[in-house]
């Protein structure tokens, strides 16, 4: 199907078209506008703020930690290529159990921890 010259194309036979100054148009519109969300679940979402349940749902960002750059294994330039690490280095992608920072081998403070002290 080609374009007319005016630019315009004919409108299918499926669409019909109706002016705001018609009776009818107000049986389809409302005088507030459309709502895209409904009153039930507009209530379940401030119902949930209030409670905190949207806070809870996102994950911190984690900052990972890093090599101290002092202690022994962080000096060490080698890996000993015996250690089950370096023996699986292709498939696990650790790093060398002689050069694992000390400070890395200490468990993680969490507030959860830190809140108990």
């Amino acid at each position: 199907m080609h374009k007319p010259h005016n630019g315009l194309a004919p409108s299918a036979p499926d669409v019909y078209e109706f002016s705001l100054e018609d009776e009818d148009a107000k049986v389809f519109l409302r005088p507030g506008g459309a709502s895209t969300v409904s009153p039930l679940s507009q209530y379940i979402q401030t119902e949930h703020q209030h409670a905190g349940l949207f806070s809870m749902t996102q994950d911190p960002v984690r900052k990972k930690r890093k090599r101290c750059g002092v202690c022994g294994p962080c000096m060490r330039t080698e890996n000993c290529s015996t250690c089950n690490s370096c023996v699986n280095r292709k498939v696990a992608h650790q790093i060398c159990k002689l050069r694992k920072c000390e400070e890395l081998k200490k468990k993680r403070v969490t507030w959860q921890d830190f809140k108990r002290l």
